[in-house]
């Protein structure tokens, strides 16, 4: 396999992978593994025989995060028919049916049927924006009321990002990806409340996580869903 090192030189390589560098005025070496390839980010003096012996000495490591990568792109929710998605929490069987609007029926989400006048995607996303509205918006106006920051929240707006699940401005403007819809209730709560505790705290602090805490017990092990299962969410187009 080619390996590329630097913007002009290629090299031939027994790696089974791609390599990236990247040469900038850092101070030290880092290999960040990602769509497939590794990239190693070095100073800019760095000669590329070091760079090689780098990469070699880290080859271990690097196919374990690759292998890693697959394994989390495979479990990526999809809109394709027949396959399986969430909607708070509850799976659902997606069922691609020509001219139909977005609805669930029993244990299916119907999708319109792709052919030159409709997006399933789009209407997935306008119907999943209107539901995280319509559940989101009063449970965030709940939990400020009960942090007695009610006063503060001046606008709840919507916006499918790649890798944030919410954001709260001090002027009291909270955002939320309309993609939490697909976790477990417990799980949207904890992530509603994250946003609303940042108008009390605009920060991380232990006085933040103490007002999370009380409005949501068991944020640890939203966390904890959250890191093992947020990958399958934020990458559905």
């Amino acid at each position: 396999m080619t390996t590329v090192l630097g913007s002009n030189l290629r090299i031939k390589s027994e790696l089974p992978f791609d390599v990236e560098v990247q040469r900038s005025r850092r101070k030290s070496a880092v290999i960040y593994v990602r769509n497939g390839k590794a990239e190693v980010r070095v100073p800019n003096r760095t000669p590329n025989y070091w760079v090689k012996q780098f990469v070699h000495e880290k080859r271990d490591w690097i196919e374990q995060q690759l292998k890693a990568e697959q394994i989390r792109k495979s479990e990526q929710y999809s809109l394709r028919n027949g396959a399986s998605i969430p909607f708070l929490g509850q799976p659902l069987q997606i069922r691609h049916v020509a001219n139909a609007d977005v609805h669930i029926n029993r244990q299916e989400l119907i999708l319109p049927a792709d052919d030159l006048f409709t997006d399933a995607a789009k209407e997935f996303h306008s119907w999943l924006k209107h539901q995280a509205t319509e559940y989101i918006v009063p449970l965030a106006n709940k939990l400020a009321e009960q942090a007695q920051v009610d006063n503060k929240l001046r606008n709840i707006k919507f916006k499918k990002t790649k890798s944030r699940w919410g954001h709260c401005t001090r002027d009291g403007d909270i955002q939320f990806n309309w993609l939490i819809m697909l976790g477990p209730p417990e799980i949207v709560h904890y992530l509603v409340a994250h946003e609303v505790c940042h108008l009390v705290h605009m920060n991380h602090s232990r006085a933040y996580w103490a007002v999370v805490d009380s409005l949501c017990p068991a944020r640890k092990a939203a966390q904890k869903w959250l890191r093992s299962n947020e990958h399958k969410v934020l990458a559905l187009h």
